[in-house]
């Protein structure tokens, strides 16, 4: 590109301030790729996220004329760790406040894991300004520390090794002082415990998902009884637990009083719990976490595996949930509605709310009878969602 074509350029570039790269001709990357002066080169940006898996001599340039001081967010592969020396970020780009590394799965997976590892600690030594890091990568000792001394950030997700000790944290006047959203990935639930026993937090929102390697063993309501000892009760309001366990994992069902810690967060307006085994509640342990949660908007309590256990709370153990937590919008629960009494109960309790429901592998005998109860405590209910077989979906439309 010539003077002339550079001029043209910036006045369009000047008015980027959000810019994604996922794929590019490498003719574009060796065209831009040396401008006049930083001034001609996206002058405004301000959000870059480089998704692009090129990482061949000609897109590298381009890369490092767009990490600029104006940046305040940036998102970058595992792979570029290698190319450009991301651990000077905190210097470039002395504004920047929001940072996703990305872990890019390769042949060479576990040196990236590593390597992304050491970089993210180095690199957040520079940026003391951070109030959102996405690592998903493993996280070292080595990173936990800095990032655990940062005074702004509010969200961090990261992924925790079994392998993982916490002990540089238990020393901190402090951990994650201005932290009010966490999502761990762990390889067992064992490993975030051991994490949230090392600190005290003031979390609005609580993200665990567990991987559960081949080899490793969990119990799976340890995370209920370290939560509220851990997590202040008037702040945190969403609580959601997954897993990614196969289907022929030997994990113990959950006993529905492990979620009893859990009443303790009466502010609570999300539990998403979906395992390999879910609390199984009745209808008791229905309304009384009902009465425990009244600012309630989404309860999802799912297993994504139909291990062949019957439910035990009735169709019209719905009734108190409805009542109790009127604001409710979203539910997922496995219920039977094999049972069908005399007469119904007639309480005059309606959810104007919930358009669609999640009803798992619940079983049904009287499919005229459910649908007419449901149509009268559910009136703007459009669609119910159930698992007809394990981890297939099939969606039900009601008319």
């Amino acid at each position: 590109m010539v003077l002339e074509d550079w001029i043209i350029f910036r006045q369009y570039s000047q008015r980027v301030r959000n810019l994604e790269v996922s794929s590019a001709n490498l003719v574009i990357f060796r065209a831009l790729r040396n401008p006049p002066d930083s001034s001609y080169f996206f002058p405004g940006l301000l959000s870059l996220r480089w998704s692009s898996k090129a990482t061949q001599q000609d897109t590298i340039p381009f890369l490092r004329n767009l990490i600029k001081p104006t940046l305040i967010s940036i998102s970058l592969p595992a792979l570029i760790y290698r190319q450009i020396d991301v651990t000077s970020l905190g210097l470039l780009c002395p504004n920047i406040q929001c940072i996703l590394l990305s872990e890019m799965r390769s042949a060479d997976d576990e040196r990236n894991r590593y390597l992304a590892s050491d970089v993210s600690s180095r690199m957040i030594r520079q940026c003391q300004n951070l109030k959102r890091l996405d690592c998903i990568t493993t996280i070292s000792d080595e990173t936990l520390l800095p990032l655990a001394c940062l005074p702004t950030l509010e969200y961090s997700s990261f992924t925790l090794s079994n392998t993982t000790s916490f002990g540089c944290l238990k020393g901190l006047p402090q951990a994650f002082p201005a932290l009010r959203e966490l999502m761990v990935v762990a390889d067992v639930v064992g490993s975030f415990t051991a994490f949230l026993e090392s600190v005290d937090l003031a979390l609005v929102t609580l993200s665990i998902h567990s991987i559960h390697k081949r080899g490793t063993t969990d119990t799976p309501d340890s995370p209920f009884a370290v939560v509220p000892s851990h997590c202040r009760h008037d702040t945190l309001s969403s609580i959601h637990i997954t897993d990614e366990c196969p289907f022929n994992s030997n994990i113990p069902t959950y006993d529905p009083e492990c979620l009893r810690p859990l009443f303790a967060f009466t502010n609570l307006t999300s539990l998403v719990i979906r395992t390999a085994c879910s609390p199984l509640l009745n209808d008791h342990g229905l309304k009384e976490l009902a009465l425990a949660w009244p600012r309630l908007e989404k309860l999802h309590l799912m297993t994504h595996h139909d291990w062949g256990i019957s439910p035990k709370m009735a169709l019209f153990g719905l009734l108190p949930l409805l009542e109790y937590c009127p604001r409710l919008a979203s539910f997922a629960i496995i219920i039977d509605a094999t049972a069908r009494p005399a007469k119904a109960p007639r309480n005059g309790v309606r959810n104007t709310l919930l358009t669609e429901i999640n009803v798992g592998t619940s079983r049904i005998s009287s499919p005229a009878f459910v649908a007419a109860f449901l149509s009268e405590i559910l009136p703007r209910l459009r669609r119910i969602s159930t698992n007809s077989e394990v981890s297939v979906a099939e969606e039900c439309p009601v008319e």
